[in-house]
């Protein structure tokens, strides 16, 4: 990571919370908390004015479909931006469609100390960081692992899910492979239907237990059960 001071930004919901992870950051080599700023209208504002974060870290206690919609915009806006979410929600619903929203992180308000300094240490490494409550969630009970249909993948589905394990976006994917990304989003929802799951983490997952591509997988989830 070298010497660089990385620039964190905190939308909070709650002043309290943004304090104590304010104490926390700056005991972080290389990071340093730039401002704190209520989530809406203002934080929108802080991400798009000069000296832009390299992260966010943004509090939501129990996303629902506004709060997804707000951090969709988020992703798409400033995409510059690493997100972090940090949340009491362990619904596994919601929490598919908060993976598939852009964000790099997602952290319980349960986690340690140790996990929030890893969390950003990964980002920071360009590498997606889901604390193991978070994919235990998705585990259990999700019926991500029901036995797929017998077909096996294309050779284009195999390179589009390389790249997706490999934390590209459709839009990398498909400038890479010269499709647009209507093609790239089909063929994702085809992997899925194959697969038997309905997010991305499911696909990646699938691809890492069944040891369908070869892309490191013990560097990409640390908390993932299927790496020894």
């Amino acid at each position: 990571m070298g010497s660089h001071n990385h620039q964190v930004l905190i939308g909070y919901s709650s002043r309290l919370f943004s304090n104590g992870l304010e104490k926390i950051i700056d005991g972080f080599d290389n990071f340093n908390v730039a401002n704190s700023v209520p989530v809406g209208d203002k934080l929108k504002t802080s991400l798009g004015g000069a000296g832009s974060p390299d992260f966010l870290i943004l509090e939501v206690d129990h996303p629902g479909a506004k709060d997804l919609k707000y951090i969709r915009l988020l992703t798409e806006s400033f995409a510059f931006v690493k997100i972090l979410l940090i949340s009491h929600l362990t619904n596994k619903y919601i929490t598919g469609d908060l993976l598939e929203s852009g964000i790099q992180g997602y952290l319980l308000k349960s986690c340690s100390w140790q996990d929030l300094f890893t969390a950003l240490i990964k980002m920071s490494e360009d590498k997606p960081y889901f604390c193991s409550d978070i994919t235990k969630t998705l585990v259990a009970g999700n019926n991500m692992y029901q036995h797929p249909d017998n077909q096996s993948l294309t050779v284009r589905e195999t390179e589009i899910l390389t790249l997706l394990v490999q934390s590209h976006t459709n839009k990398y994917i498909a400038e890479n492979l010269s499709i647009s990304e209507n093609t790239v989003k089909t063929h994702r929802r085809n992997i899925q239907k194959k697969f038997g799951v309905s997010n991305l983490l499911g696909m990646v997952r699938y691809a890492c237990r069944e040891n369908l591509v070869d892309f490191g997988c013990a560097e990409f989830c640390t908390t993932c059960p299927y790496v020894n």
